[in-house]
């Protein structure tokens, strides 16, 4: 009896961890498969939708495929969700600032740099109203999904507006569709992409236009669409109902289902510069347009490196960014996949174990020489501030960026698009408090003033409250000062006889006259209007002062003055309300011979090298108004007396060398003649003798 209970002591668990083996195994082992091998996975697989059906692509109205359902079946979905790309609400992540996201309004000239990780400069969208599904739609065509979009984010419950930013409640129900177009899914292929028939394009386009769900099926080329859930105004019901509004409608590609109804997704493990680049293009103005053929890639990407060769992650996706004291979730050491850890190594590492040694040399990274370079130079300036970025200049070079200016679709672009964007300017970041290039930005945005304070107004409150006065449809830079002379106008500038002639039959005095007028009638027309707008504001938030911001400076109604209704707020009263927002850069690297320095020590060390004396200018939104302009040295916050004494040694150093060999040759040819001479007399004494 003893031995039959025993037997089944050991049976019933047999039996049990076959029928449910992720009772008793790992759940990375038991549910989720992994092939493990250098060569990629060929995946022939079924799509599944939100409801965990196979598709069917002669279905009257198919359903688009789910990436949560359909490459969650083999792939830990949720792991991977909590990613950098993808936890970009998260507010724990430790390291340097990070390029924010600039929520753009050419409506009301807004440019906002928002972020969730409360980095020094940048702006809460929750802390500002801004629901969390407005910054997926803004925001998500550059994303690779979740993130503000994902159904945990959707759940929190932004604060309400405050007695700051009063606002009609229709306005901030209308920025929280989540309830029609669902949460925005996580899709994989925009990154594991192989072949070059996925759009992000076209994901971006459907974001726009509010299809989350159905953003990756089109982007795949799986389907073509039809309609927008952007016109819809309810929360669709149950087609059974008959009362739903009329959903998008897919039409898939036959030819991209098999037989048995798998589809044929072309997958690789390490993502392709080609799915990074969407996302991280920055093009200076230089190599802009008609130009790029002047702008050189990267030298790793000149080399043959891929971006995620350094920029690596595990299942969890925590990319490593690459900055000196990086720590991953694993704790694991990322010295080698620094620019210092890779190309020098920790020579002061001292203990020898393999699983803590930081080792340099990967992918074969030669050692730099760095011949004469004294080593004062590594304490003060990260690798970056030599080797990577445009070459500092008098001036920085405006900057075109993927996600602030929209890189990627079709459009009719300009080196001075909005929001301005310049690099380098030469800042100090970290805890070693180095040099290295940024880019920076300045915010433009209205907002209300009490007590030295500014809060900017939820961008879309400050569109309703502003429209009726600003009457802007698309442009606020362009459209404040456009004026069309009436022939009024014309006879009183140019007479009465040529009050009618074309525009293309006026005379160069006369075309000068008749800028002249539309120049001084479109800064009062832009003035005017600013004030009005203040008006406005002021009303709905009573007690407070309307100010809008830009270009480094303030701006708010000047009541008693209407020749000149708009005054400039002293620096003092506004605080750091107007201050740029810089992050560090650190791409596209150049290569040792074109580094800065490479000339000589005068190319930072002179009177007007750029490195201390380059001026920055604020790039604002108010044609013909001026902006904040300081050389680099004081935001650097150094005494430029002190650098410029400094400077003056390297300055005369070349004379300076040449006037000591001189000294030294005089000196020498004194020394020897001294000796020869005393060699001399010795000799005819002995002579003598």
């Amino acid at each position: 009896m003893r031995f039959r209970v025993g037997l089944l002591f050991f049976l019933i668990p047999g039996f049990l961890w076959l029928i449910t083996p992720s009772a008793f195994c790992d759940e990375g082992e038991s549910r989720f498969a992994r092939a493990d091998s250098l060569s990629g996975y060929v995946h022939w697989i079924d799509l599944i939708d939100e409801q965990v059906n196979k598709i069917d692509p002669s279905a009257e109205q198919p359903p688009p495929y789910s990436p949560l359902k359909t490459c969650g079946r083999c792939h830990d979905y949720n792991s991977i969700a909590h990613g950098w790309h993808f936890d970009a609400v998260a507010r724990d992540h430790n390291g340097r600032p990070g390029q924010p996201w600039i929520w753009n309004d050419a409506r009301t000239g807004t440019h906002l740099p928002l972020s969730y990780r409360g980095w020094l400069g940048t702006f809460d969208p929750d802390r500002l109203g801004i629901a969390r599904w407005a910054i997926a739609k803004q925001f998500g065509g550059y994303l690779p999904g979740g993130g503000p979009g994902s159904p945990e984010s959707l759940k929190f419950n932004v604060p309400t507006l405050n007695d700051h930013t009063q606002a009609n409640p229709t306005v901030a129900d209308s920025q929280d569709r989540s309830e029609i177009t669902g949460p925005l899914p996580i899709d994989c292929m925009l990154c594991h992409r192989n072949d070059r028939s996925y759009s992000p394009d076209a994901w971006t386009k459907q974001i726009a236009d509010e299809n989350f769900a159905y953003a990756p099926t089109v982007a795949a080329g799986l389907a073509t669409i039809a309609g927008s859930m952007e016109r819809i105004r309810t929360k669709p019901e149950s087609t059974a109902t008959g009362n739903s509004p009329p959903l998008p409608t897919l039409k898939y590609d036959a030819t991209r289902f098999r037989n048995d109804g798998k589809v044929f997704f072309d997958i690789i493990r390490k993502p392709s510069n080609n799915s990074c680049n969407y996302c991280h293009t920055n093009l200076t103005a230089e190599a802009f347009g008609s130009n790029r053929w002047t702008h050189d890639d990267d030298i790793h990407v000149r080399a043959g490196m891929a971006c995620a060769d350094c920029h690596r992650n595990s299942l969890d996706h925590q990319t490593i960014r690459g900055f000196e004291g990086e720590i991953s979730p694993q704790l694991k050491p990322l010295e080698s996949l620094t620019c210092r850890g890779c190309h020098i190594g920790n020579p002061s590492q001292a203990t020898r174990s393999s699983s803590s040694r930081s080792l340099a040399g990967r992918m074969g990274a030669p050692l730099p020489a760095h011949r004469g370079l004294p080593l004062v130079h590594f304490e003060k300036l990260a690798c970056t501030a030599c080797h990577s970025g445009p070459l500092p200049e008098a001036e920085p070079t405006r900057i075109v960026n993927s996600i602030a200016h929209r890189l990627g679709s079709p459009a009719h672009r300009s080196s001075d698009e909005l929001p301005g964007i310049v690099a380098p300017v030469m800042l100090t970041h970290g805890p070693e408090a180095r040099y290295s290039p940024h880019r920076m930005t300045w915010p433009a945005y209205w907002g209300i003033m009490k007590e030295n304070s500014v809060t900017p107004l939820e961008p879309e409150n400050a569109f309703q409250l502003t429209r009726t006065s600003l009457k802007v449809r698309k442009d606020f830079s362009q459209e404040l000062i456009e004026v069309k002379p009436s022939l009024s106008d014309r006879k009183s500038i140019l007479g009465d006889d040529r009050a009618k002639v074309k525009e293309s039959d006026l005379s160069e005095e006369e075309r000068k006259k008749v800028l002249a007028w539309t120049t001084l009638q479109g800064q009062k027309q832009l003035k005017s209007r600013l004030a009005d707008a203040m008006t406005s504001i002021e009303k709905a938030n009573p007690g407070f002062t309307a100010v809008y911001i830009a270009g480094g400076l303030g701006y708010r109604r000047n009541a008693s003055d209407k020749e000149d209704p708009v005054e400039v707020i002293p620096a003092e009263e506004l605080g750091d309300a107007a201050k740029p927002y810089a992050w560090p850069m650190a791409h596209d690297v150049r290569p040792a011979r074109m580094s800065l320095g490479v000339q000589g020590c005068t190319e930072c060390h002179h009177h007007d090298a750029p490195f201390f004396s380059s001026q920055i200018t604020a790039v604002g939104t108010l044609p013909g108004f001026d902006t904040a302009s300081v050389p680099v040295h004081q935001l650097q916050a150094v005494d430029i007396h002190r650098i410029d004494q400094w400077n003056m040694l390297f300055e005369g150093r070349t004379v300076f060398k040449i006037f000591a060999f001189i000294c030294l040759g005089l000196l020498s040819v004194i020394v020897l003649g001294s000796l020869a001479w005393n060699i001399g007399r010795r000799v005819s004494r002995l002579g003598a003798t």
